[in-house]
């Protein structure tokens, strides 16, 4: 009876590491995901694309332009661009001067929420919809702007998306597919560098004419 009871305790014991193998063979499979993936994280009617890590879309350096395709096929939506222009103030002070700027792909009738002068931040669970404040004009819509050299003195960072504001606001925008109007938002934040602009994730109904909410996932 003895032999027995052991032969039982030594099988479940066997049972109980083998269990243990397989679930941390598990989570290092998890942890092994690669972090510059993107995922599609959203509930039944939200496609989400969450940016992991966030994502580098405006440097000064190497990325002067970004082409953001809210449902992935293969038509840009909309432009994120950064220019540099030559900048004299006070005094005569030389300097650069760059501008991050977003806006609707040519010839389509996208749009992005605006406060009537720029682009605005919006906070999470703002509502976007046909009730926001569009604009669907093709010019450039101003983000942000830093000036680098001697005339920073005296021509300080600006924009709806300078160091001002907090971090981690979102951009409301729309885009037209086969005479459909599909709502959705992107996470931006200025970069660590004060020329550069970072991507964190962006979102979008499915469902022709439905609000979503900035930030929202599913």
């Amino acid at each position: 009876m003895k032999r027995q009871i052991n032969e039982i305790l030594y099988a479940f014991n066997k049972l109980i590491i083998l269990l243990f193998l397989i679930f941390a063979i598990s989570c290092q499979k998890g942890n092994n995901q690669n972090p510059a993936q993107t995922a599609n994280l959203g509930g039944p009617n939200i496609i989400y694309t969450a940016i992991i890590p966030d994502s580098v879309i405006l440097d000064l350096n190497s990325q002067r332009q970004y082409n953001l395709d809210l449902n992935n096929d293969g038509i840009i939506d909309f432009v994120f661009t950064e220019t540099a222009d030559p900048s004299t103030d006070c005094r005569a002070s030389n300097g650069i001067t760059y501008s991050g700027d977003v806006k609707p792909s040519s010839a389509s009738n996208n749009a992005i929420v605006y406060d009537g002068a720029v682009p605005r931040p919006l906070d999470s669970l703002t509502v976007i919809d046909a009730n926001s404040s569009w604009t669907k004009d093709s010019a450039n819509e101003w983000l942000y702007s830093n000036t680098i050299g001697p005339a920073a003195k005296c021509d300080p960072p600006g924009g709806p998306w300078d160091y001002a504001i907090p971090a981690n606001q979102y951009l409301g925008l729309k885009f037209i597919k086969n005479g459909n109007t599909y709502y959705a938002w992107a996470r931006i934040s200025k970069g660590i560098d004060a020329t550069s602009l970072m991507l964190q994730g962006y979102a979008y109904d499915i469902i022709p004419n439905q609000q979503i909410l900035a930030g929202q996932t599913k």
